[in-house]
């Protein structure tokens, strides 16, 4: 291994210094005092609306990890989780009152929040679907277990006011769960012809009782043209969506607001990436704005591409478009509007196509086409004008991971996984010229895969690597990830076949001058497979030396390949088969990758790395 020194290595800086509004509380104290609090990555952010001081307060042992709801209690001490970590905070005083690290069993600890009469509040894990309850005056967190065999969601809760808990489960196959903490019984409100992909949605109302229904197609779109029922004391009665009583919670989402005591629309806008909150004062109408500032290092970095000089590529929750411009040495952020329904999600894969980089989207499967010859306009929504320009979306792609240009100068084509609760990922292939788009569903693939790595062979088909996985909520359909090569032209599938037994994700690809495919799985494998006998020439274990990186495989100009992992830069002579460590860099590589010029680009974190390299390398 050349361990080449840390004068090799650039640290460009952040690209998006920023953080994302992931849930919200607004809350009134005794002496009517209101507060807004924001959950954010590894914090909160708590303002006063009356004197507008917004203070920052990390989380317990400065635990980073991202919230996903939270929940206002009847007491005013609002809880959340993030990652394992189960947190009650005060907002009067700014503090943290009890955290607990949840059991290594579980990623998340609480994906839905409910409270009894009790003042007990009922919160649900990630991916063990297991109902806790916390008592607040005891400090002490009860586990009543699992609540459904097979799904991981329990993104709702709420409690009527008896003390039955009914939880909106979901992904794969959605479910309405009652159970009654006093007795210990346990109801599915579902029947198993309503238990399709999706969740079940449940909301406490003002009278005690609580609302849902079994239709919702995703874990977080609320839903009024429902079969609404009314629930209570482990019952259903049919309701008119009129009767429903209304949710404490406002929005949908990542920008959720739980507000129990007031109306949450007084809140105009809330955006800790903008450093913006504007919001309606009660008592005379005026509208206020408080502007934010707070600590953070920046959003993570997404995959990056190169084209004409630049590197671009888009941060994570949340998402900003960024370019590199080596010349002059700096980075731009041009903020979240630039792509279109980005929200917090991020660009995952690119192909460049002539001047036209085309970038596949999370969440959703959206494709954006910026055109690099002209200047970037995001402000006009006028669709011949806008720069980058939203052409297509395919929920059958929700999560992109890997998109081409075809030789044509034409054609794109992108994949990825599906949405919540499915299993198998479509390709869409997108002519930026005359707009025709063709989505090839999974069932005409390799079912029940997932198309993560993809690359045009010298005869214009496609070859292609898979997952099996389902990271939405369902459970694999088969064992091994497969190879497969598809004609362009009739979309019919050539070959399929498992190149490496045991192995669930064939994750990176790159093709060498002698169409031979140099795949990494994701446990950091490396093999050959040749092509045109259709076997696997080489294969060399690469595991010790880091995870795999999104998009951290490339050839460059003079025919080498050089690779990411986590914890080193590699290059692969296309001719001996061998993957040669080069450097061990000083920071955990996180995202990849573009080569420009003579330097390796890639993420750290927030941060835009490179790595000096020479054609001897």
């Amino acid at each position: 291994m050349n361990n080449f020194g840390t004068d090799r290595y650039c640290d460009h800086g952040v690209a998006a210094k920023a953080d994302e509004t992931r849930a919200s509380t607004l809350t009134r104290s005794m002496d009517g005092t209101y507060y807004f609090t924001v959950f954010a990555k590894g914090f909160v952010i708590n303002i006063n609306l009356s004197t507008g001081n917004a203070v920052q307060v990390k989380y317990p042992e400065n635990h980073i990890d991202y919230p996903f709801t939270a929940f206002c209690s009847k007491s005013g001490l609002l809880y959340s989780s993030a990652g394992r970590l189960f947190m009650e905070f005060d907002p009067v005083r700014n503090e943290f009152t009890y955290f607990e690290f949840l059991d290594a069993k579980e990623d998340i600890a609480g994906f839905g929040f409910g409270e009894d009469q009790n003042g007990f509040i009922y919160f649900g894990s990630y991916p063990s679907c297991r109902l806790f309850c916390y008592n607040a005056a005891t400090k002490y967190i009860t586990d009543y277990g699992k609540m459904d065999d097979s799904q991981m969601y329990m993104t709702y809760i709420a409690v009527d006011s008896t003390g039955w808990i009914y939880m909106g489960i979901g992904t794969e196959k959605r479910n309405l769960a009652a159970f009654n903490p006093q007795s210990g019984e346990k109801k599915q409100l579902c029947s198993d012809t309503e238990r399709a992909i999706g969740s079940g949605y449940v909301h406490i109302g003002a009278d005690g009782c609580v609302y849902g229904h079994c239709e919702l197609d995703s874990i977080r779109v609320f839903k009024s043209d429902c079969s609404w029922k009314r629930y209570y004391k482990g019952e259903a009665e049919a309701v008119d969506y009129s009767e429903v009583s209304p949710s404490a919670f406002y929005n949908n989402g990542f920008k959720t607001i739980h507000s129990p005591f007031i109306d949450p629309s007084i809140i105009k806008e809330y955006e800790i990436a903008d450093n913006v909150i504007v919001f309606e004062e009660i008592n005379s109408g005026k509208t206020i704005r408080i502007d934010i500032d707070y600590e953070t290092e920046g959003a993570t970095i997404s995959p990056i591409v190169e084209a004409h000089g630049r590197v671009y590529g888009t941060s994570h929750h949340p998402l900003h478009f960024f370019s590199y411009d080596p010349v002059i040495g700096a980075i731009k952020d041009f903020g979240g509007k630039v792509i279109e329904r980005g929200g917090g999600g991020n660009i995952c894969a690119y192909a460049v196509q002539g001047n036209i980089v085309a970038g596949a989207v999370y969440a959703g499967g959206l494709l954006h086409l910026l055109d690099t010859s002209g200047p970037l306009n995001f402000n006009n929504n006028n669709s011949g004008s806008r720069n980058p320009t939203l052409v297509t979306a395919h929920e059958e792609i929700y999560r992109p991971r890997c998109a081409v240009a075809c030789p044509d100068g034409q054609n794109i084509i992108y994949g990825g996984f599906a949405g919540y609760g499915m299993v198998g990922g479509a390709l869409c292939i997108y002519n930026i010229v005359t707009g025709q788009d063709i989505l090839i569903p999974n069932e005409r693939l390799v079912p029940y895969h997932s198309t993560l790595c993809l690359r045009v062979l010298s005869d214009g088909n496609l070859i292609a690597g898979t997952s099996i996985n389902a990271p939405g909520g369902a459970h694999p359909k088969v064992k091994e990830a497969e190879i497969y090569i598809m004609d362009t032209a009739t979309h019919e599938i050539l070959y399929h076949g498992v190149p490496i037994k045991g192995e669930t994700e064939i994750s990176l690809m790159e093709l060498d001058k002698n169409q031979l495919a140099h795949c990494i799985t994701s446990k950091s494998l490396y093999f050959v497979f040749d092509t045109r006998t259709k076997a696997v020439i080489n294969i060399q274990n690469l595991s010790q030396y880091g995870s795999v990186v999104r998009d951290g495989i490339k050839m460059s100009d003079c025919g080498k390949i050089y690779g990411l992992l986590s914890n080193a830069i590699y290059s692969i002579d296309p001719d001996t088969f061998e993957a040669n460590i080069l450097s061990v860099p000083p920071v955990t590589i996180s995202s990849g990758m573009c080569i420009l010029y003579d330097k390796i680009y890639f993420g750290s974190g927030s941060h835009l790395w490179s790595y000096k390299i020479t054609q001897k390398a």
